[in-house]
């Protein structure tokens, strides 16, 4: 068995299961409970939620029909929840929304009649407070559905998914979207001018071809180059921050038991390093996500420019518009609990196991990097790893897109005017170009 404090494996499993399960999620709700305090997993739960934006973070304190007196035990209860957010520097802001699911469950089944007079009593007391300007217009079946807190969770939770998942994806649809009809109407371009005897054909789709592989080449191998550079002076950074913290802790338990004997409880907060891997990954992130801004932008720039080599014309306004990458997983393991976080006393048998305070150090500095290494690695390949991953393929997918309708327009350029308006008819033919700039106009809206 390793030598290891009280953080047991069951807990352990307990906290994996749910780093896995926030990582992976876009918005996080963390359920409390009113009548109880803040539980070992609750503190756990909060030092993960930490590292995520205010945003994606709804907590809703529940059973407060279990509250004699909800009106003042509210917002002495909110008070505290605000003080514990601060001390593990979670972020500010954070929605924070008060029910019951039992009086949700009441309204929904048709039992509100059927509830204890204690819950009752609750129900009563809280709509008071909470919904006093509604008391004269609501059913009570609204009031205690309003008072379960539900709606507004609810609301809380629709609102996140248009700001996030749902804003992502129509901003990415319209910007490829607004590129197709760039390119679309690169081609009316061309149709017009060679219908007119000025256009000269320059390229081949060989030609073509060559132009795309070399774009694609240059814009990945400079990608990695830069992201590169950055993320090794990122490793290094955190890998010498990480031995300081770790000397300091060592350090700082040999004094203590210097002045203080063995006797004494001794507690050293891991929040300073988590705050400095934190910020450090912030800033890694800012220039990772400016490189690939700075490539995708070039790489459009280029494509932009081929289409006026390919047809020998100049549009008037004409760009392409440059992906966004993907959301990234904040670094939930910043979060992990480890043995420095848990205020008891188990310092006391480990060093009592022990003969000397200096001859157990390098013991002790084994022991908390064991703890902390699998942080640290996490940060260092995973989680700069899959913003790699993503970066690349947010390039290559543009890429791909761009190829396409490159090739696709040099292709359709062939149909000629007479044909197209063979194909359409006249008056169709005019209707489709107002169409177009129409369609661009309000897709320009969606792609910011």
């Amino acid at each position: 068995m390793r030598d290891t404090p009280g953080v047991n494996d069951t807990f352990m499993m307990r906290e994996q299961i749910t780093i896995n399960a926030v990582r992976d999620s876009r918005s996080c709700i963390v359920v409390l409970s009113a009548h109880q305090a803040l539980t070992t997993m609750d503190m756990a739960l909060i030092r993960l939620i930490a590292h995520r934006q205010s945003r994606e973070i709804i907590i809703f304190v529940n059973r407060i029909d279990e509250l004699p007196d909800p009106a003042s035990q509210v917002p002495e209860i909110h008070r505290s929840i605000l003080e514990t957010l601060e001390k593990n520097n979670a972020p500010q802001d954070i929605d924070i929304i008060y029910g019951s699911a039992h009086w949700a469950n009441a309204v929904l089944e048709g039992h509100i009649d059927e509830m204890t007079d204690d819950s009752t009593e609750s129900a009563i007391n809280w709509t008071r407070a909470a919904f006093a300007d509604k008391m004269q217009s609501w059913s009570a079946e609204q009031l205690v559905w309003h008072a379960s807190g539900v709606p507004a969770l609810l609301d809380a939770l629709g609102q996140r998914m248009y700001e996030g998942p749902v804003h992502e994806a129509l901003q990415k649809s319209a910007r490829q979207a607004l590129n197709l009809a760039q390119s679309l109407d690169v081609v009316d371009q061309v149709r017009i001018l060679e219908s007119d005897g000025q256009l000269n054909r320059t390229m081949t789709p060989g030609q073509l071809d060559a132009e795309l592989r070399q774009i694609e080449a240059g814009a990945l191998e400079r990608l990695t180059q830069m992201t590169n550079s950055v993320c090794n002076d990122f490793t290094n950074r955190i890998d010498q921050s990480y031995e300081r913290f770790l000397e300091r802790a060592t350090n700082s338990l040999i004094e203590h038991l210097q002045a203080n004997g063995e006797d004494a409880t001794w507690h050293y907060s891991p929040l300073g390093l988590r705050m400095l891997l934190s910020s450090s990954y912030q800033v890694v992130l800012k220039k990772m996500h400016g490189i690939a801004a700075e490539v995708n932008s070039t790489a459009a720039v280029k494509i932009a420019d081929l289409y006026g080599k390919t047809f020998s014309i100049t549009v008037e306004g004409f760009k392409i518009e440059t992906p966004v990458v993907s959301y990234i997983p904040p670094p939930i393991n910043l979060g992990q609990t480890i043995a420095l976080d848990l205020q008891v006393s188990w310092w006391k048998g480990w060093w009592q196991r022990r003969r000397g305070f200096k001859a157990f150090a390098q013991d002790f500095y084994n022991l908390i990097r064991a703890e902390t290494d699998p942080i640290i690695n996490d940060l260092k390949t995973i989680q700069i790893g899959l913003f790699r991953e993503r970066t690349q393929n947010t390039l290559r997918d543009f890429l791909q897109e761009q190829r396409e309708l490159l090739m696709s327009a040099l292709a359709s350029s062939e149909i000629s005017m007479e044909e197209m308006k063979e194909l359409f008819g006249v008056n169709a033919w005019e209707d489709r170009q107002e169409c177009l700039a129409s369609i661009m106009d309000e897709l320009g809206a969606y792609a910011e």
